[in-house]
């Protein structure tokens, strides 16, 4: 077991004179554990400290001042993300998968969850359908969450470490245009809530995001992270890897015990039973100088 006050400590002095290198700090902590004990242990450390992770291995300071608009204007999903998904439809259809039987079980799967939106109904997700909703709206919710953080920016409302909460995550779309959103110095501590198949997609796709945008997926409801649901389960499985385990109203470190600078809401409100209890959950859950942030489809 490292000892990370001592880790924390080493840290917040070398902060002010050089790069932490973990190779270096290695030396004060006692033990002498290995670099890569070490290394884990700052980038566990990293949001409350104020560091962010350089290419070279080594941590700096992150900057204290708010991200600035950054031009925000995407023409096209970027391909990693593209070919991200493309390999989950070749994996479970094949090469050809947008011909033939499986191209048109996609778009008829497409149509029927559409019409279910538009007319109330309700929506249940597996994974041919989490697939087809990817490829219909992974590009449009990645560029709208952009647009709608330029209102936090233009405010100096975001900042550059940030702790996010993403209620009904889907497929990635906010995540995605999130983390390419911010400034590469930008450190997050990302937690999607996503109890449908589409969690299985937002894995694969978060595994595209950058070593400082740390990520968690709670495979829950809404209703049950906040304990809005009495016959809801509080546990969850997390998803991605570089995450700290964090549970859901268990365990050392539970979810909502760290307020959060940012909660998204994005096309989810309109398919929850009670989306005004859940808001006002989400706003409890927020830092002083937090932000909710939620938007919906026009699905005609």
């Amino acid at each position: 077991m490292i000892d990370r006050a001592a880790v924390r400590d080493t840290a917040n002095y070398l902060r002010h004179v050089r790069p932490i290198d973990p190779d270096e700090i290695t030396d004060y902590i006692e033990g002498t554990p290995h670099p890569a004990v070490v290394r884990e242990a700052l980038r566990e450390e990293a949001f409350d400290l104020r560091l962010r992770e350089r290419e070279d291995g080594t941590f700096v300071p992150v900057d204290d001042a708010p991200v600035s608009p950054p031009g925000w204007s995407p023409t096209a999903l970027p391909e990693a993300y593209a070919f991200a998904v493309e390999d989950l439809l070749v994996e479970a259809f094949g090469a050809n998968w947008h011909t033939g039987e499986s191209g048109e079980r996609l778009r008829e799967t497409l149509r029927n969850l559409k019409t279910d939106y538009l007319y109330g109904n309700d929506v249940e997700y597996d994974r041919v359908a989490a697939l087809a909703y990817a490829i219909y709206h992974l590009p449009d919710y990645y560029a709208t969450v952009g647009y709608v953080l330029d209102d936090l920016a233009e405010n100096g409302l975001l900042d550059r470490t940030l702790r996010v909460l993403d209620v009904g995550a889907g497929v990635g779309g906010p995540a995605l245009g999130l983390h390419d959103y911010l400034p590469d110095d930008a450190v997050v501590e990302y937690h999607a809530v996503e109890p449908s198949p589409a969690a299985d997609v937002l894995d694969r796709l978060l595994d595209e995001t950058g070593r400082n945008f740390r990520t968690t997926v709670h495979r829950t409801t809404a209703e049950s992270l906040f304990r809005l649901d009495e016959d809801g389960d509080p546990d969850d499985e997390t998803g991605a890897s570089e995450s700290a385990d964090v549970g859901v109203g268990t365990g050392p470190t539970p979810i909502l015990d760290e307020p959060f600078d940012l909660v998204v809401f994005g096309n989810v409100l309109s398919e929850l039973a009670d989306p005004a209890a859940v808001v006002d959950a989400a706003v409890d859950a927020l830092a002083d100088d937090g932000s909710v942030v939620a938007f919906a489809p026009a699905d005609r």
